[in-house]
């Protein structure tokens, strides 16, 4: 499935790809092209992005009661197929805390100092904020709304304290637009 993001100008078009299960896969505009790869359980293990700085990511995860280390290796070259390389550098180091209904409550970046906690209502996800270290005030926090019948209807995005995106969802889940201050992204969905 291809995923198709327009707005009125031809340089903002993204075209998203997913495999069969809903995993990412590709996305791709005039700008960059970012490559994603998945384990035998589902979690993210690649990712290559060519764009201004390109970077090949491999990653690991380690698993402990209530808590997962996502290691990220940065791979010396950009060459998808190849992976096999000695991997003694850790360029990146991401706790993620879960709570005893096995809700994500927390992710930690140990390498960046960034906190993002999540909040939740019933099994519904109400909030999600980004904090610097050392910080009591996020500086990026995401709201989720939900319709009467429980379905997702809008989330906001809210960087320093300014509306800075807002996604629309469809009766189906599916994301129909999103809104930024200077244009609309509309998406279309292309199955084969």
């Amino acid at each position: 499935m291809a995923v198709i993001a327009e707005s009125g100008s031809a340089s903002i078009n993204d075209t998203i790809f997913f495999d069969r299960i809903g995993n990412m896969i590709s996305k791709k505009n005039v700008y960059s092209t970012h490559q994603y790869g998945y384990d035998e359980t589902g979690n993210l293990a690649r990712v290559l992005s060519i764009n201004d700085i390109p970077s090949n990511y491999l990653i690991k995860y380690e698993y402990n009661e209530g808590m997962v280390l996502q290691n990220w290796y940065l791979l010396n070259h950009l060459n998808w197929e190849k992976e096999n390389e000695i991997l003694d550098t850790i360029d990146r180091v991401v706790k993620f805390e879960f709570d005893k209904l096995r809700n994500l409550k927390q992710e930690v970046n140990l390498s960046f100092g960034e906190i993002t906690k999540y909040e939740y209502a019933d099994t519904k996800m109400q909030s999600k904020k980004v904090f610097s270290e050392n910080s009591e005030v996020p500086s990026i926090q995401w709201t989720y709304y939900y319709g009467k019948k429980g379905f997702l209807e809008k989330v906001e995005c809210i960087s320093h304290g300014r509306l800075v995106k807002e996604d629309f969802y469809g009766s189906d889940g599916i994301i129909d637009s999103t809104r930024r201050a200077d244009y609309t992204l509309v998406y279309t969905y292309e199955y084969y």
